[in-house]
């Protein structure tokens, strides 16, 4: 009998709570991607706060890049294909996120090598409610409500995200809605054009980009990973998922997850032409420029793409689950009759086979 086991009980489904079950397919996604440079070293202490602390020793993350992707995406339709969901309809979504590059490194005769190439995604705001509970907890997505301006198709040269929280945290601080960031050209006039006709076109030309401007940590041998993932048309994904239990101090439940985004069908896509520009805000409850380095104000975006597809993001699949319920040694020693009153006591309670690892000697 192991002494800890995972506490499982059914989901209880409440119509209120707007609640669906996987897979979800996002049709005719259009995303616009741009990199921006952020410091390795931050990153690398995000990822031991978020990630590695949770992995406890089973895993360890590393950044793959001083380099971050920042993506708008609007999502027409969005539904559960789940039966039982897909007759309750569909949804459009605007989803804003930020992605983090990060690798699972094991380490083999004293040296690290990469296992496992994962996007982790710190930050993300969606226009609709009912896609934060969803991708919050099925997921952990860690999404947040915000308004956003998207370009027109034709000229993709004006993006912006506003988010409510706090400007700085005071006392008297309210919350309200904040302009986080904006991204500009500033050489407009250009038209986009569809270059890449599949994904692994897609992947491959992304590739070859961040290679060439180095976005890429030299230090780590990547290239091996990135084939492989080529071959496959699905972006890997990790997640920090936790709930806290009623104090706040701990958890209820904390995991880390993967679930990949299996592109089903592309659209099309390629490089955006022009000269784009961050305009990143300081907003205390979002610590973009602290948690991943980049500057407040205006900085670079060093390229942009668009993609557009239909993806799939199917179950979470738990790689390490933090949530045991340690099971309590009793030895009870004797026969007598205060012995079996006391096994009595113990083994009529509620579920006792999860509290008590129970020896009689």
């Amino acid at each position: 009998m192991t002494d800890q086991q995972p506490v499982n009980s059914p989901y209880i489904y409440r119509p209120s709570d707007m609640m669906q079950h996987p897979p979800f397919m996002q049709k005719d996604s259009l995303m616009y991607g741009f990199s921006l440079k952020g410091d390795s070293d931050k990153i690398q202490a995000m990822l031991d706060r978020d990630l590695n602390a949770a992995a406890r020793g089973e895993y360890h993350f590393q950044p793959l890049s001083d380099y971050v992707m920042l993506t708008f995406t609007d999502i027409p339709k969005d539904y559960s294909t789940y039966p039982e969901d897909r007759a309750k309809g569909w949804g459009p979504e605007v989803d804003v996120s930020i992605w983090v590059p990060i690798g699972s490194f094991v380490t083999k005769n004293g040296t690290q090598h990469l296992d496992q190439i994962y996007w982790y995604t710190p930050y993300i705001w969606v226009d609709r409610p009912i896609t934060i509970s969803v991708g919050r907890d099925i997921y952990g997505y860690p999404k947040n409500l915000g308004q956003f301006s998207m370009p027109a198709r034709n000229a993709p040269d004006y993006f912006e995200a506003r988010v409510n929280g706090h400007r700085e945290y005071a006392p008297e601080s309210e919350v309200e809605w904040l302009d986080l960031f904006k991204v500009e050209n500033m050489r407009v006039g250009g038209s986009i054009e569809s270059k890449w006709k599949g994904f692994v076109e897609a992947a491959k030309g992304i590739w070859d980009m961040a290679s060439s401007l180095s976005l890429i940590r030299p230090d780590l041998q990547v290239l091996e990973e990135v084939i492989k993932d080529l071959l496959h048309p699905q972006i890997p994904q990790l997640f920090l998922k936790q709930m806290p239990d009623g104090d706040g101090k701990d958890v209820a439940y904390q995991a880390l997850c993967s679930s990949p985004a299996k592109i089903d069908k592309f659209h099309g896509g390629g490089l955006l032409p022009g000269d784009y520009q961050l305009t990143l805000e300081q907003v205390a409850s979002f610590p973009i420029a602290e948690d991943l380095g980049l500057e407040i104000g205006p900085q670079k975006a060093v390229f942009g793409f668009w993609v557009e597809m239909d993806f799939e993001l199917g179950t979470a699949q738990e790689l390490v689950n933090n949530t045991v319920r340690k099971k309590e040694k009793i030895a009870i020693l004797g026969g007598g009759v205060s012995s079996v009153t006391a096994a009595l006591a113990l083994t009529s309670q509620p579920n006792w086979q999860e509290k008590y690892d129970i020896s009689f000697y």
